[in-house]
């Protein structure tokens, strides 16, 4: 009977560990919900700002509805900071587009339903640029925005500091590193004027980062920021210094994080100098119910910071 008994708590044990055993691939991942991944979801916006519409923060009560249109200006793979991908064959536009395009050819869905719950339309780039002036408007600016940007990072940050590696980003889109100043007042004003010449109501950006391990290409963390006006225009003859009163602000941030990270591609390095790549096996299914995920938890938080 103790022997039956022993076995029995054995297979019990076995079965609780087994089952609390986190994820290392993303295709597990399938038909997750947002109740499985709780503790992996947070985010670093702070909300509301002043009713005077000063300062660093909006204040989203003022909007009477949240943003209808949202242009998704940029969707792109990025190291994993401290996790250098040393395969950067794959970070490049010669091989990285194709990780690019499967996350967000399994995504893009999964988004747009989820945000459409709440009244707000994702459009994509392919979508908002088939009016040949605003094609050329986002090209454009988003080179200019390049050049600006550059010189917003060199003024915060020591030359010698600076480190921003060739990204992965699908067909149709261009480069914006906008996670590395979501924030700026600098930067929030350039993005509200690309929003303004596109003619929508906000901007939407999806970064993944991703590291390499010498065989498998993983998701360490996925990050979704929203961009808009600000809800409350400028006194008439109100004069503002600096950056006190800012026309653009980050009105939402998300982000889901995953320990171990999740590989979606083995990769197989070989060679003296490591120079022999294959691409082994990709698999992008788990991707939309990981979107689908960090969406629900970032609409949730925008409505209930319009609300308050």
């Amino acid at each position: 009977m103790k022997n039956y008994l022993r076995i029995w708590i054995v297979l019990v044990t076995f079965l609780i560990l087994s089952c609390s055993i986190a994820p290392s691939k993303l295709d597990q991942l399938t038909n997750s919900s947002p109740t499985d991944f709780s503790n992996n979801l947070y985010s670093d916006f702070e909300s509301p700002g002043n009713q005077n519409g000063t300062g660093p923060h909006p204040y989203l009560p003022a909007l009477t509805q949240a943003p209808k249109d949202i242009g998704l200006i940029s969707f792109y793979i990025e190291s994993t900071p401290h996790k250098k991908v040393n395969t950067y064959s794959f970070l490049s536009n010669d091989g990285s587009n194709k990780f690019a395009n499967g996350l967000f050819r399994n995504g893009i869905d999964a988004i747009k339903q989820t945000f459409s719950k709440y009244g707000m339309n994702i459009i994509s780039p392919e979508e908002f640029t088939r009016n040949d002036q605003h094609q050329f408007t986002y090209i454009h600016n988003n080179a200019t925005y390049a050049d600006k940007f550059a010189s917003r990072l060199r003024s915060v940050t020591p030359m010698q500091a600076i480190d921003i590696p060739v990204s992965a980003i699908p067909t149709s889109f261009q480069y914006n590193p906008i996670h590395l100043l979501a924030n700026d007042p600098g930067n929030n004003e350039s993005l509200n004027r690309l929003r303004v010449d596109l003619n929508l109501d906000a901007l939407m950006t999806i970064v993944n980062f991703v590291s390499f391990d010498g065989g498998d290409l993983k998701i360490d963390n996925v990050q979704l920021f929203i961009h808009g006006p600000n809800p409350i225009k400028p006194i008439r003859g109100q004069s503002y210094r600096g950056f006190e009163y800012v026309a653009g602000h980050l009105y939402a941030h998300g982000a889901i994080k995953f320990r171990p990270a999740l590989s979606f591609a083995d990769i197989q390095v070989s060679g003296f100098f490591s120079d022999k790549i294959a691409l082994k096996e990709e698999n992008y299914e788990g991707y939309d119910s990981l979107i689908r995920v960090l969406g629900e938890y970032t609409a949730k938080k925008l409505m209930a910071d319009i609300d308050k």
